[in-house]
């Protein structure tokens, strides 16, 4: 089961579990707030994915999958790009906490290999410039007030929901942090440094930049991001 499977992680990771990886069944849940793209309706035409048009905020998992025949979850629905979640908080928040909490609250007492929640590198915030590059060990610095903190913040309290579920119900939580992924998939207007970098080049203007060039940022290509997300999945850490 891949939650926000319409974004663009789930772009590259559905093409992958269906033409490289011979999964079987694949359940696709996702409420198109930006929109359903074409490649998500051909898979589904062509009878490889089982789509849903919902929101998992809200929605009654029974009425679409037995609970013992998914092994795996990928929770993912979230707005990512900046744009979109400054624009939308509340369903931000909502995706981020009450749908990884009606997940957890579905699989609690069922059988499940994994539980794979993505999180975000914004939930270390602005760490001290000592602290880059940023360890894991970091507890993060976060505004809850902030222009970004339905995002940051929702991310969060998603983690800790996941330790708490996995603590008290052995669900098999996975916490991945993303960082910056690109590649095939994103939109134009996403809001993101490659993005803009890529948009400016189709609509061949200057790159935008808004520094001195010294920063730097951690930047992780789609196809990579998989691996990472298979490997994180498959050994349970």
């Amino acid at each position: 089961m891949v939650t926000g499977c319409a974004g663009s992680i789930g772009y590259e990771f559905l093409h992958f579990l269906i033409h490289y990886a011979g999964a079987g069944r694949i359940i696709g849940i996702d409420n198109c707030w930006l929109g359903c793209p074409n490649w998500m309706k051909r898979l589904v035409e062509e009878g490889q994915l089982e789509f849903c048009l919902r929101d998992i905020a809200v929605m009654d998992l029974n009425e679409i999958v037995e609970a013992e025949e998914v092994t795996h979850v990928f929770h993912m629905a979230s707005l990512a790009s900046p744009v979109a979640y400054r624009e939308n908080p509340l369903l931000t928040m909502d995706a981020n906490v009450t749908g990884c909490r009606n997940l957890l609250e579905y699989y609690k007492n069922r059988k499940l290999r994994t539980f794979c929640c993505f999180s975000s590198s914004e939930i270390y915030g602005s760490p001290e410039d000592e602290q880059f590059p940023t360890s894991e060990e970091q507890w993060g610095r976060v505004s809850s007030l902030g222009p970004s903190a339905c995002y940051d913040e929702a991310k969060r309290y998603s983690e800790t929901l996941c330790q708490v579920f996995a603590n008290r119900y052995g669900v098999p939580c996975v916490i991945l942090r993303p960082f910056n992924i690109f590649g095939p998939g994103m939109k134009l207007n996403d809001g993101r440094m490659p993005t803009d970098c890529a948009r400016a080049v189709v609509l061949n203007q200057n790159i935008p930049v808004y520094s001195d060039g010294t920063p730097t940022r951690t930047f992780c290509y789609i196809s990579d991001a998989i691996t990472w997300i298979l490997k994180a999945a498959a050994g349970g850490h």
